[in-house]
């Protein structure tokens, strides 16, 4: 908004009230305007969506462990996890990308960060040596119960689809 504005200052600065030109570049500000509002409303309706999925997962777990302490039990999720955002622009890169899938199987770290961030549980996360370990293990895809497990002091919860451990290895559901 500030650069659209600037850019509207300019133009009307060096037109002299020249009317086209100055019609030209109120168009230009509204569609940019327009644009970078779509990408930040995309980005906000994915926000929303990973919030009330946060607060799913985190009712699955105080269901299974209503003990569970995210304070001293380290948490490893095993993702990423698709939902379908119909808000998502095509070639909007990371405007409205989920913090469940980010950066693919990778996104752990990420999925901690948006319980922090919404306020829902201060988790953290096992080491990277437990983590690998844990990738061994095959688990059924939540929302199953089964899902979710304490497993060598670490809650794990399976986010993902597939059963893969490691590339083109698949296992089978428990």
């Amino acid at each position: 908004p500030i650069a659209m504005g600037l850019l509207f200052a300019l133009c009307t600065e060096k037109t002299k009230l020249n009317k086209p030109i100055l019609c030209l570049s109120v168009f230009i500000v509204l569609i940019g305007s327009a644009s970078a509002n779509r990408l930040f409303h995309s980005d906000h309706i994915t926000y929303e969506t990973d919030k009330a999925l946060a607060n799913r997962i985190y009712y699955s777990i105080q269901d299974k462990y209503p003990t569970f302490s995210p304070a001293v039990t380290a948490v490893y999720f095993r993702t990423p996890f698709y939902y379908t955002n119909f808000w998502k622009l095509e070639n909007s890169e990371t405007f409205g990308a989920s913090h469940f899938n980010w950066d693919g199987a990778q996104s752990s770290g990420r999925v901690i960060q948006i319980f922090k961030v919404t306020n829902i549980a201060n988790m953290h996360m096992p080491s990277i040596n437990i983590r690998e370990k844990l990738d061994e293990i095959c688990l059924p895809s939540w929302p199953n119960k089964e899902s979710i497990q304490m497993i060598d002091g670490v809650l794990v919860v399976n986010l993902r689809k597939d059963l893969v451990r490691k590339p083109n290895q698949i296992c089978n559901a428990p």
